[in-house]
């Protein structure tokens, strides 16, 4: 179709009892995440470390 779509988002981040990050996923409702992966094809994530 010629045609691409791009959803940015939060993240919601997981930790287990020392501070290590276990799980990050985006921070949406079961329902629009459910929509949203319905049309996806690929699936990114990006993190900055330090100062930007």
């Amino acid at each position: 179709m010629g045609y691409a779509v791009f959803f940015i988002g939060h993240d919601k981040e997981a930790k287990d009892n020392n501070g290590n990050i276990t799980n990050i996923r985006p921070s949406l409702s079961n329902s629009t995440r459910e929509v949203i992966a319905g049309m996806a094809d690929i699936y990114g994530y990006a993190k900055q470390s330090g100062a930007g």
